[in-house]
């Protein structure tokens, strides 16, 4: 029996990853078109680099790549742009890729997704990779190269802020207004 080619399980493991790059992708880009672009250059990049792939948690690895590629892609685009109008577009909140209909509450979920939009890029960027992609905080450390301790202080933040941005909805709702 012949042994599994190493390459071809990476890039396996790479495949089945795909849906959670996007996923990060939509959130930190927040254009459908332009998340597809920077997973498919994370994509390739990965096959690329696997002579430096060192091992350990190839979902990690990707998404290090994916998240930096789309900073790469904020960075450029905001340099890009020549007025303020411009930069408030790239940066405003879209109704883009929080699928609403799976929650109980189409309102909440229009609010929460607009609550994670508004987060700084530091808090969205933990937020994502830990509720939404269920990332250990030692895999998010690696992933935005910071401490596991900023990592949680991160997280505690942002959940904060989410808490105050959702608390008057929730109480709305409840209340039925």
């Amino acid at each position: 029996m012949t042994e599994p080619d190493p390459y071809e399980a990476y890039r396996r493991d790479l495949i089945d990853n795909l849906d959670g790059a996007m996923n990060l992708a939509c959130w930190l880009l927040r254009n459908k078109s332009e998340a597809e672009d920077a997973v498919q250059s994370a994509y390739v990049k990965a096959l690329q680099a696997y002579d430096s792939y060192r091992g350990g948690n190839v979902r990690a690895w990707f998404l290090k790549i994916v998240r930096n590629n789309c900073i790469t892609h904020i960075q450029v685009a905001a340099r890009q742009r020549k007025n303020i109008h411009d930069f408030k577009e790239l940066t405003g909140v879209s109704s883009g890729y929080f699928d609403c209909t799976q929650m109980k509450n189409i309102e909440i979920g229009y609010d929460l997704n607009k609550a994670i939009l508004a987060l700084s890029p530091k808090y969205k960027e933990v937020i994502i990779l830990r509720e939404i992609e269920g990332l250990t905080y030692a895999q998010i450390a690696d992933i935005i190269g910071v401490p596991s301790g900023t990592v949680m202080s991160r997280l505690a933040r942002a959940r904060a802020e989410l808490r105050r941005a959702l608390t008057c909805k929730i109480e709305e709702v409840k209340n039925g207004v």
